[in-house]
């Protein structure tokens, strides 16, 4: 594995990164500190987020949801990189009446997680407790604070 260098002034030497410059490269923000510094920002992680329709007449079981559902989530997607999830009541005239922000390892660990056996078990558990079919996004995290 090759390891990303810089050099800095006045240290007579260049350092090494702690990050494989394979990494380094393809998933950081490089800002110029100077000619010699240079700061790599590394963003890592992805996030899904699941988003229940407000429609006339639907129904969502915010209990079951809650104490059920998303524990069956983290049971089968957390070796798959789910490392945390958020659960928002959104206000009554949007067109959403839940949303779930779900922070992964990675990209790939979305991809595994949603192509891993227990994702069956997730998905038909969806009729316990909503009315509506869900929406999934997923991405890449491209900033934090």
């Amino acid at each position: 594995m090759k390891w990303g260098t810089e050099s800095i002034p006045g240290a007579g030497a260049a350092i090494k990164t702690l990050i494989p410059t394979s990494v380094l490269f393809s998933t950081a923000h490089r800002i110029e500190l100077s000619d010699t510094i240079h700061l790599y920002i590394i963003m890592s992680g992805a996030t899904a987020i699941v988003l229940y329709p407000r429609k006339e007449g639907s129904t969502f079981n915010k209990e079951y949801y809650l104490k059920t559902h998303m524990p069956l989530a983290m049971k089968n997607w957390k070796d798959h990189g789910l490392k945390s999830y958020a659960v928002s009541e959104l206000n009554a005239d949007g067109p959403y009446a839940i949303s779930t922000v779900m922070e992964f390892d990675s990209p790939e660990s979305v991809g595994k997680a949603l192509q891993s056996e227990g994702t069956k078990e997730v998905m038909e558990d969806v009729k316990n407790f909503s009315s509506e079919t869900p929406i999934l996004v997923h991405g890449n995290v491209v900033g934090r604070s």
